[in-house]
Parts: C-alpha cells; structure tokens; sequence
C-alpha cells in the first residue's frame, strides 16, 4: 500500500532516528530510537512510542530499564543515576512513585515509600556507618515520628523535624533505660 513496511531505518525532519521494525508505515514492534539530544530508546514500540520491555539510555548518562508505556518508564523497573545511585520501584509517568529500594552510590539504602520520584512516606534508611532510621520520610530527610538507631546500640524515638536538625523524643540506651532527650544539630542533648 506503497508505506514501509518491515526492518528499516528513519530519519527524521527534527534529527531523531528509528531503526528497527514497522508495520504499514508505523514504528511499531523492535527497534532503537535515538533523539537528536542523544537519548537511545532499546525494546519494543506501538504507535510509534516505546512499550512494553525496553531500555532507556538518557544523554546525560542515566539508565532506565523496565517496563514503558507511551514512551515513558511506566510500571516495574531499575533506574541507574550516572553517580552511581540505583532505583528499583514501580515507575509512574517516569518517576519511580510507589514501594522501593534506593541504593545509593556510598552504599546508604533507603526501603520504603517513594512519591513522584522523592523518598517520601514511610520507610528505613540504612546508613553504610551501621546507623538507621525508621519512621516518616520527607524528601529524604526524617520528618514525623520515627527511630533512629546508633551505632553505639542506642536508640533515639520521637519526632524530627528536619532529619537530625531538630528532634524531640526520648533516649534509650542498650540496657533499655529511657531519658527524655531532644536532638540539635545532630547532638543528642538530655535535660539538665
């Protein structure tokens, strides 16, 4: 019917080029598609958008790979940040929002809510030192109710508001003994 049809390759008027299958003159089935800026779209595509299985390469050096749908990282997938930090989460209109785990290129990991892509809602926050924090979660910073545990086998329960900057609660020590205590700064300071 005088369209493409079959493996082929396109180029573009605005620089993009597809190389893959189409279908009567639509990108559709396997195929790579490379923006001019310099992104590479690997994996399957429908109506001309990525879908299904696929890998995401971003010009800047980031990485997605997973599930896309209209062209975006949609549902379950891995994103690796070019520093070094790695998401795995379910993707929604190409931000990881939903249950995750965040590794962080020093070897922090964060489990727990992830909201349009920010480490916010509840979740655990392992330090690589050995510390941890559970609890409520804004933008990756402790705020609301939660514990953060020390090294040293003590722990801190109670409110923070703005991560370690400021935290009122209590002090329990290894033995289990309780003091009312507040954080400053990220000191621990006990009545008195």
């Amino acid at each position: 019917d005088d369209r493409p049809n079959g493996r082929g390759k396109y180029q573009f008027a605005n620089g993009d080029i597809y190389e893959g299958e189409v279908r009567a003159g639509v990108i559709a089935g396997r195929g790579a598609y490379v923006t001019k800026p310099g992104d590479r779209i690997e994996g399957s595509f429908v109506d001309g958008r990525a879908a299904g299985s696929g890998i995401y390469r971003f010009a800047g050096g980031d990485r997605y790979e997973g599930e896309m749908v209209g062209g975006k990282p949609q549902g379950k997938g891995r994103y690796y940040a070019k520093g070094g930090d790695r998401i795995e989460a379910p993707f929604v209109n190409g931000l990881a929002h939903g249950k995750g785990v965040y590794h962080f290129s020093n070897n922090d990991r964060y489990e727990g809510d992830i909201r349009e892509g920010a480490l916010t809602g509840t979740g655990a926050y392992f330090h690589a030192s050995g510390q941890k924090y559970e609890g409520e979660m804004v933008n990756g910073v402790p705020q609301g109710k939660g514990t953060f545990w020390f090294a040293d086998g003590s722990r801190f329960e109670g409110v923070f508001e703005k991560g370690l900057a400021r935290a009122r609660g209590a002090l329990v020590r290894p033995d289990g003994s309780r003091s009312d205590a507040e954080i400053i700064d990220g000191a621990v300071r006990l009545p008195g």
